[in-house]
Protein backbone atom coordinates (compact mmCIF):
# COMPACT_ATOMS: atom_id res chain seq x y z
CA UNK A 1 0.00 0.00 0.00
CA UNK A 2 3.12 2.12 -0.42
CA UNK A 3 2.97 5.36 -2.94
CA UNK A 4 5.50 2.78 -5.94
CA UNK A 5 3.73 1.55 -8.86
CA UNK A 6 2.95 -1.66 -7.18
CA UNK A 7 0.59 0.34 -4.70
CA UNK A 8 -3.17 -0.09 -4.57
CA UNK A 9 -4.40 3.50 -3.72
CA UNK A 10 -3.61 7.03 -4.34
CA UNK A 11 -3.00 10.16 -2.61
CA UNK A 12 -6.86 11.63 -2.82
CA UNK A 13 -8.23 11.62 0.95
CA UNK A 14 -10.48 8.67 0.61
CA UNK A 15 -7.02 6.03 -0.40
CA UNK A 16 -4.85 7.65 2.38
CA UNK A 17 -7.44 7.25 4.81
CA UNK A 18 -8.18 3.36 3.45
CA UNK A 19 -4.09 3.10 3.50
CA UNK A 20 -3.72 4.16 7.20
CA UNK A 21 -6.68 1.83 8.27
CA UNK A 22 -4.54 -0.78 6.88
CA UNK A 23 -1.37 0.24 8.35
CA UNK A 24 -3.16 -0.27 11.82
CA UNK A 25 -5.04 -3.70 10.96
CA UNK A 26 -1.20 -4.63 10.33
CA UNK A 27 -0.48 -3.78 13.24
CA UNK A 28 -2.71 -5.24 15.11
CA UNK A 29 -2.48 -8.76 13.61
CA UNK A 30 0.86 -8.90 12.79
CA UNK A 31 2.55 -6.77 16.00
CA UNK A 32 2.26 -9.74 18.35
CA UNK A 33 4.30 -12.13 16.26
CA UNK A 34 8.25 -12.08 16.97
CA UNK A 35 9.04 -13.81 13.68
CA UNK A 36 6.97 -13.49 10.39
CA UNK A 37 8.38 -14.56 7.07
CA UNK A 38 7.06 -12.74 4.09
CA UNK A 39 6.71 -13.79 0.32
CA UNK A 40 9.23 -11.26 -1.05
CA UNK A 41 11.61 -8.26 -0.12
CA UNK A 42 9.17 -6.19 -1.36
CA UNK A 43 6.10 -7.20 1.53
CA UNK A 44 9.35 -7.68 4.39
CA UNK A 45 10.17 -4.16 3.09
CA UNK A 46 6.72 -2.66 3.34
CA UNK A 47 6.39 -4.18 7.32
CA UNK A 48 9.53 -2.79 8.56
CA UNK A 49 8.72 0.66 6.82
CA UNK A 50 4.60 0.97 7.54
CA UNK A 51 4.61 -1.11 10.99
CA UNK A 52 7.94 -1.57 12.18
CA UNK A 53 7.92 -5.44 12.09
CA UNK A 54 10.70 -7.58 11.12
CA UNK A 55 10.49 -10.05 8.75
CA UNK A 56 12.30 -13.06 7.34
CA UNK A 57 11.87 -13.72 3.25
CA UNK A 58 11.42 -17.61 3.59
CA UNK A 59 10.64 -19.05 0.04
CA UNK A 60 9.54 -22.43 0.42
CA UNK A 61 7.20 -24.10 -1.82
CA UNK A 62 3.45 -24.52 -0.36
CA UNK A 63 4.10 -29.11 -1.20
CA UNK A 64 7.16 -28.57 1.07
CA UNK A 65 6.63 -29.32 4.86
CA UNK A 66 6.82 -26.23 7.24
CA UNK A 67 9.93 -27.44 9.43
CA UNK A 68 10.67 -24.26 11.10
CA UNK A 69 9.09 -22.96 14.17
CA UNK A 70 7.44 -19.40 13.04
CA UNK A 71 5.42 -17.46 14.87
CA UNK A 72 2.74 -16.79 12.30
CA UNK A 73 2.86 -18.26 8.52
CA UNK A 74 0.84 -16.38 6.13
CA UNK A 75 0.21 -18.57 2.69
CA UNK A 76 -0.20 -15.72 0.16
CA UNK A 77 1.28 -17.43 -3.13
CA UNK A 78 0.28 -21.22 -3.88
CA UNK A 79 1.27 -21.46 -7.19
CA UNK A 80 -0.26 -24.82 -9.15
CA UNK A 81 -2.30 -25.72 -6.47
CA UNK A 82 -5.08 -26.06 -8.93
CA UNK A 83 -3.29 -28.74 -10.48
CA UNK A 84 -2.80 -30.75 -7.34
CA UNK A 85 -5.82 -29.55 -5.39
CA UNK A 86 -5.86 -33.27 -2.93
CA UNK A 87 -1.79 -32.53 -2.46
CA UNK A 88 -2.83 -28.60 -1.29
CA UNK A 89 -5.58 -29.86 0.95
CA UNK A 90 -3.02 -31.98 2.32
CA UNK A 91 -0.72 -29.38 2.82
CA UNK A 92 -3.27 -26.96 4.71
CA UNK A 93 -3.90 -29.83 6.93
CA UNK A 94 -0.30 -30.62 8.09
CA UNK A 95 -0.54 -26.64 9.11
CA UNK A 96 -3.06 -27.24 11.52
CA UNK A 97 -1.96 -26.70 15.05
CA UNK A 98 0.29 -23.54 13.84
CA UNK A 99 -0.85 -20.10 14.01
CA UNK A 100 -1.67 -19.12 10.26
CA UNK A 101 -3.74 -16.16 8.60
CA UNK A 102 -5.91 -17.49 6.99
CA UNK A 103 -7.31 -20.81 8.68
CA UNK A 104 -6.32 -24.16 6.83
CA UNK A 105 -9.43 -25.04 7.28
CA UNK A 106 -10.97 -21.72 5.13
CA UNK A 107 -8.05 -22.17 2.61
CA UNK A 108 -8.71 -25.63 1.69
CA UNK A 109 -12.66 -24.99 1.54
CA UNK A 110 -11.72 -22.33 -0.78
CA UNK A 111 -9.50 -24.26 -3.37
CA UNK A 112 -13.21 -25.52 -4.72
CA UNK A 113 -15.71 -23.14 -6.08
CA UNK A 114 -18.32 -25.18 -5.03
CA UNK A 115 -17.74 -23.37 -1.60
CA UNK A 116 -20.38 -20.62 -3.27
CA UNK A 117 -23.15 -22.84 -3.17
CA UNK A 118 -22.22 -22.90 0.97
CA UNK A 119 -22.05 -19.23 0.76
CA UNK A 120 -25.92 -19.10 -1.03
CA UNK A 121 -27.25 -21.68 1.07
CA UNK A 122 -26.00 -19.27 4.19
CA UNK A 123 -28.11 -16.50 2.68
CA UNK A 124 -25.51 -15.03 0.87
CA UNK A 125 -26.13 -13.72 -2.64
CA UNK A 126 -23.97 -14.97 -5.91
CA UNK A 127 -24.39 -15.35 -9.37
CA UNK A 128 -27.03 -17.51 -10.16
CA UNK A 129 -24.99 -20.81 -10.82
CA UNK A 130 -25.42 -24.47 -11.95
CA UNK A 131 -22.61 -27.01 -10.42
CA UNK A 132 -22.69 -30.19 -12.81
CA UNK A 133 -20.88 -33.39 -12.56
CA UNK A 134 -19.47 -33.05 -16.41
CA UNK A 135 -20.43 -30.53 -18.97
CA UNK A 136 -23.12 -31.34 -21.86
CA UNK A 137 -25.55 -30.05 -24.37
CA UNK A 138 -27.67 -31.21 -22.20
CA UNK A 139 -26.93 -29.28 -19.11
CA UNK A 140 -25.84 -26.22 -20.98
CA UNK A 141 -29.79 -26.21 -22.49
CA UNK A 142 -30.96 -26.65 -18.84
CA UNK A 143 -28.77 -23.58 -17.66
CA UNK A 144 -29.95 -21.13 -20.43
CA UNK A 145 -33.40 -21.75 -19.87
CA UNK A 146 -33.05 -21.25 -15.94
CA UNK A 147 -31.15 -17.99 -16.33
CA UNK A 148 -32.81 -16.80 -19.82
CA UNK A 149 -29.71 -16.32 -21.08
CA UNK A 150 -27.80 -17.54 -24.08
CA UNK A 151 -24.05 -16.32 -23.21
CA UNK A 152 -22.88 -18.40 -20.60
CA UNK A 153 -19.30 -18.62 -18.36
CA UNK A 154 -18.62 -21.90 -18.03
CA UNK A 155 -15.42 -23.40 -15.53
CA UNK A 156 -14.15 -26.03 -13.90
CA UNK A 157 -14.57 -25.92 -10.11
CA UNK A 158 -11.28 -25.97 -9.42
CA UNK A 159 -8.70 -23.63 -11.95
CA UNK A 160 -7.00 -20.64 -11.42
CA UNK A 161 -5.95 -18.46 -14.41
CA UNK A 162 -8.55 -18.79 -16.06
CA UNK A 163 -7.96 -21.81 -17.32
CA UNK A 164 -10.50 -23.73 -19.56
CA UNK A 165 -12.81 -20.90 -18.47
CA UNK A 166 -14.56 -19.19 -21.35
CA UNK A 167 -17.46 -17.57 -22.62
CA UNK A 168 -20.00 -20.07 -24.14
CA UNK A 169 -22.51 -18.72 -27.10
CA UNK A 170 -22.23 -21.61 -29.44
CA UNK A 171 -25.09 -24.13 -30.14
CA UNK A 172 -22.74 -27.29 -28.91
CA UNK A 173 -19.78 -27.76 -27.42
CA UNK A 174 -18.92 -29.78 -30.26
CA UNK A 175 -18.48 -26.58 -31.53
CA UNK A 176 -15.27 -25.26 -30.09
CA UNK A 177 -12.21 -26.74 -28.99
CA UNK A 178 -11.37 -29.34 -27.34
CA UNK A 179 -7.77 -29.30 -26.32
CA UNK A 180 -5.94 -26.45 -24.77
CA UNK A 181 -6.54 -23.88 -21.92
CA UNK A 182 -9.40 -22.64 -23.47
CA UNK A 183 -11.41 -25.87 -24.17
CA UNK A 184 -13.79 -26.43 -21.86
CA UNK A 185 -13.67 -28.23 -18.41
CA UNK A 186 -13.62 -31.88 -18.53
CA UNK A 187 -14.19 -32.52 -15.22
CA UNK A 188 -16.71 -31.18 -12.53
CA UNK A 189 -17.63 -27.47 -13.97
CA UNK A 190 -20.16 -24.59 -12.96
CA UNK A 191 -22.18 -22.65 -15.08
CA UNK A 192 -23.14 -19.07 -15.23
CA UNK A 193 -24.85 -16.37 -16.74
CA UNK A 194 -22.23 -13.90 -18.63
CA UNK A 195 -22.69 -10.65 -17.08
CA UNK A 196 -20.89 -7.72 -19.20
CA UNK A 197 -20.36 -5.41 -16.66
CA UNK A 198 -18.00 -7.50 -15.60
CA UNK A 199 -16.54 -6.29 -18.65
CA UNK A 200 -17.26 -2.93 -18.53
CA UNK A 201 -17.78 -1.89 -14.70
CA UNK A 202 -15.47 -4.50 -12.96
CA UNK A 203 -16.08 -6.60 -10.11
CA UNK A 204 -15.87 -5.31 -6.25
CA UNK A 205 -13.81 -7.41 -4.16
CA UNK A 206 -14.59 -6.96 -0.36
CA UNK A 207 -11.76 -7.46 2.41
CA UNK A 208 -13.06 -8.34 5.54
CA UNK A 209 -10.66 -8.53 8.63
CA UNK A 210 -12.03 -10.42 11.69
CA UNK A 211 -15.20 -10.56 10.73
CA UNK A 212 -15.50 -6.47 9.87
CA UNK A 213 -15.50 -5.38 6.39
CA UNK A 214 -12.27 -3.03 5.86
CA UNK A 215 -12.71 -1.65 2.20
CA UNK A 216 -13.34 -2.79 -1.20
CA UNK A 217 -11.22 -3.35 -4.72
CA UNK A 218 -12.44 -2.70 -8.10
CA UNK A 219 -10.86 -4.89 -10.44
Amino acid sequence: YDGTELGQFSESAEDRATRRALERLDGVALGEARRVFATSRNVADRLQRFNGIDAEVFDQPWWDPVTEAFDLIVPLVAWGYHNAPDDFRAAMTALEGKRVFNPPEIVSWNVDKRYLRDLADAGVRIVPTLFTGHLSDEVIAEARADFGIEALVLKPVISAGARNTLIFREASLKDIPTQGKSAPPTGAAMIQPFMPAIQSEGEWSLLFFNGRFSHAVLK
